[in-house]
């Protein structure tokens, strides 16, 4: 009887027989284990549990905050230029004009459109010097604003041609984003100084008068001093909005309509326009004649109490004030120390003179304090006793 023995396999025949297999019997190996019931489970929840936070995620921002984030799509879209009303005229007794309104540009800035801009921090030194401001100041009006603001900013009232043709020229629309041109009614006041404390003078908001007038645009404008200020609401009117279209490179749509502005009221006054300015420089040539600084000067109808003539002086230059240049011009009207701001005529602090005797002797017959009928030596002053002292009265000479 034959023992049956086992082939004897050497290593090498193992190794070439792996290697025979096909690809397909390979991969067929390797499949041979079974996947466990609870792994399948493991990466279905794992699955849906992404599926819900992805839905919930879709639901929130498409349902819930669909509104929300669709008006904010179309505030990032949509811009507004403001469209200044013009204000209303201010005439004398006889209906001429004291004021005008004249067509000009102005220059605002828009936070936001700033913020976005890669070459800001170039694009203010280069509109500081085209427009003659300083870039610390237009950075101070766009830090102390809401930087991501979409409400415009004044910036320079009056800017003139070249400026404009400068500014238009040597930057492209894409680059300027931010800085915009718009156009603009700006006050001329034909006599400026004859008639600068009566009328007044307007100018940029500060950030008090921003707070106080929630309905004012921020590039709005407002009275400063006299009549413009005292009837501001009056004369301001409401300004109107130009809809613009920025795209994502800053691209812009400018015919997307506008809301129209409505004029402010006029306003007539009892000035008489040529004994104002005829007062003013008889007024000034008296106090040059007199070499003083300081003078004020008052017409009146006694009947009726009505302001016919108002001067102050030293005087301002309203059209500087109002324009915001030449910057000397105003920093030498600010720093005058004979205070040309002030209107010595209702504001001005003056000692009793001739005029109040008339006042003075009426009181005293009211009250029987002097006899109509005695005479009174006139000792060409006025003595008051001075109970603390009675050797040195209080003496006020005629």
């Amino acid at each position: 009887m034959k023992r049956y023995s086992k082939p004897k396999i050497d290593i090498e025949e193992v190794l070439m027989d792996r290697r025979a297999l096909s690809d397909e019997d390979q991969q067929l190996e390797r499949l041979e284990t079974a996947v466990e019931p609870k792994n399948i489970f493991m990466v279905f929840v794992v699955v849906l549990f992404f599926f819900v936070v992805l839905y919930g995620r879709v639901f929130f921002l498409e349902i819930i905050q669909g509104n929300f984030f669709y008006k904010l799509s179309e505030v990032n879209r949509l811009r507004y230029i403001p469209i200044k009303a013009p204000r209303g005229i201010i005439f004398d007794r006889y209906g001429k004009p004291l004021v005008e309104n004249k067509m000009t540009l102005s220059l605002i800035l828009t936070p936001q459109d700033l913020n976005n801009n890669k070459n800001k921090d170039a694009l203010v030194l280069q509109v500081a010097s085209i427009f003659n401001l300083l870039p610390a100041d237009i950075e101070k009006k766009y830090l102390n604003l809401n930087s991501y603001s979409f409400e415009p900013i004044l910036l320079k009232t009056n800017v003139s041609n070249d400026e404009a043709r400068i500014f238009e020229s040597e930057t492209k629309e894409e680059e300027r984003a931010g800085f915009y041109l718009v156009e603009d009614y700006s006050r001329f006041y034909e006599h400026p100084e004859a008639f600068s404390h009566v009328l007044g003078y307007i100018g940029k908001m500060d950030d008090k008068e921003i707070s106080e007038n929630p309905l004012y645009p921020i590039s709005d404008v407002m009275g400063k001093m006299g009549l413009e200020k005292y009837y501001e609401k009056y004369l301001h009117g409401v300004s109107g909005k130009k809809l613009l279209e920025v795209d994502a490179k800053s691209k812009i749509n400018p015919n997307l309509g506008e809301e129209s502005p409505h004029s402010g009221n006029n306003v007539m006054t009892t000035i008489d326009k040529d004994l104002q300015i005829e007062m003013y420089e008889v007024l000034k040539a008296a106090a040059e004649k007199l070499k003083i600084n300081k003078a004020a000067g008052l017409a009146i109808n006694p009947r009726t109490g009505e302001v016919l003539a108002l001067v102050s002086l030293p005087s301002i230059d309203a059209n500087a004030l109002t324009s915001g240049s030449p910057r000397k011009t105003i920093e030498a009207m600010m720093t005058n120390k004979f205070q040309p701001f002030i209107n010595r005529v209702i504001s001005g602090l003056y000692a009793p003179g001739s005029t109040i005797k008339p006042l003075m002797a009426m009181a005293g017959l009211e009250e029987d304090l002097v006899d109509p009928n005695k005479q009174y030596k006139d000792e060409n002053a006025l003595i008051v006793p001075n109970p603390y002292d009675p050797e040195h009265p209080a003496i006020f000479r005629d």
